[in-house]
């Protein structure tokens, strides 16, 4: 019985390709994650508003939408070439946050910038389950593996949504420790002054 119910996960694996796109989803999500977790605390301290950032977070989610569409539409034209038009998109969509701390602090320019990231980094990003799982599943299918396209998609998220976790836990240690810093130097600064 145990056999049967890991044998899926075991023939998953046996798919070419499977590990590549697994490992880079896994790097996905961590980026993807840290925008959708972090993005309103950085927003609400640079803009001093919550209302702001939470609106510039739902532009955020919406543009992903959009992208998810619109990429799918793209590689899909494409006869399904997925991996040129993941790496053009996330390599426009990482721009934005390049020049983010560059930015000024106003919500046009914000607006933009999370509008671009939303649409080409998380368009990608949210095909990698589905039209990744199911090209996959073809593919072992004519491999004379049917029946895989859920052990394939469970794979490759679970791989991503393990990404997710541990990035998240990098982030929050460096964001945490970035608060002691500032708040010791502050302590430093009210002591000095004194």
């Amino acid at each position: 019985a145990t056999k049967g119910i890991f044998s899926g996960f075991v023939e998953a694996w046996e798919v070419p390709g499977v590990l590549d796109w697994a490992l880079s989803y896994f790097f996905i999500k961590v980026v993807t994650y840290t925008i959708l977790f972090w993005m309103p605390y950085y927003l609400t301290l640079t803009l001093n508003s919550q209302e702001k950032a939470d609106n510039l977070t739902v532009l955020f989610d919406i543009a992903m939408i959009f992208g998810t569409a619109a990429i799918g539409f793209v590689t899909d034209s494409f006869g399904g070439l997925r991996s040129p038009g993941f790496v053009a998109s996330f390599v426009v969509g990482s721009l934005p946050l390049l020049f983010l701390p560059a930015l000024s602090h106003s919500m046009p320019h914000y607006a933009a910038a999370f509008l671009i990231v939303g649409v080409f980094t998380g368009g990608p990003a949210h095909m990698y389950g589905t039209a990744v799982s199911v090209d996959l599943g073809e593919e072992a299918a004519a491999m004379g593996k049917p029946g895989l396209v859920s052990s394939l998609s469970g794979l490759i998220d679970g791989i991503g949504t393990l990404g997710a976790a541990i990035g998240q836990s990098i982030v929050a240690r460096v964001a945490s420790d970035g608060e002691q810093t500032r708040s010791h130097a502050a302590d430093q600064a009210v002591t000095a002054a004194a």
